[in-house]
């Protein structure tokens, strides 16, 4: 299953995860960076779960020829998403879809596809499995896929040092104390967390190869793929 946010919680989204993801708009001038050095002038960029438009707005002002189509099922989010679209001025070169991916009707059509911090809300690893999927399916044969997620194996002692670290980073940030608890409560409960090689592994299964990590911070990760052709 996937995350639902409510009007109250995608209202605040755009104030937490800053707080709460460390690099965050540097993650998107990198990912922007990354595909500006790859695709075209002239490109077709699929965002798959597309938040409050932050992928959009920051590829979509310095790439004026790049149009994108979106999916976001939260019909919160996407009304956010919407707004902030216009706000950009950039709305005549977004399509918006409130659904998901599996419902688009064309495929083997983008130049390349954006998902951050969507996949690890996913559970089982065949729902995983099955999301990445229908991005494949999406785009073109040597086509580019940017991820970034929470990621790690919950058993190991790697993943508690980070999880810690990430866990003071935080409240350091003059977050209350039952902020910080309830917000790293639900962490180790909801989401979805699978080692780095079996994310590669995933993307792998599902028709992409060449997969470089780009982006490291506690523990999200950040990596780049292509459709296998």
């Amino acid at each position: 299953m996937e995350e639902q946010f409510d009007e109250s919680r995608a209202t605040n989204y755009d104030r937490k995860i800053r707080l709460l993801a460390p690099g965050y708009e540097t993650l998107h001038r990198m990912l922007n960076q990354l595909l500006s050095s790859l695709l075209p002038k002239k490109a077709h960029i699929l965002v798959v779960g597309a938040g409050t438009g932050m992928d959009i707005v920051t590829c979509g002002t310095v790439n004026p020829q790049w149009e994108f189509s979106a999916v976001e099922p939260s019909p919160e989010m996407f009304a956010l998403c919407r707004n902030n679209i216009a706000s950009a001025g950039l709305d005549e070169r977004v399509h918006l879809h409130c659904g998901y991916t599996s419902e688009l009707a064309r495929a083997a059509q983008f130049d390349a596809a954006i998902s951050i911090f969507v996949s690890h809300f996913i559970q089982p690893e065949s729902d995983k499995l099955k999301f990445f999927s229908d991005i494949a399916t999406q785009l073109r044969g040597g086509a580019y896929f940017v991820a970034a997620d929470l990621h790690g194996d919950k058993n190991s002692d790697e993943f508690n040092l980070l999880l810690n670290g990430w866990r003071k980073f935080y409240a350091s940030q003059d977050v209350g104390e039952q902020e910080v608890e309830t917000a790293f409560s639900y962490i180790r409960q909801d989401i979805s967390f699978i080692s780095e090689s079996r994310f590669i592994q995933l993307l792998q299964e599902s028709g992409f190869a060449e997969v470089y990590a780009f982006f490291r911070a506690f523990l999200f990760g950040g990596w780049i793929c292509r459709k296998s052709l």
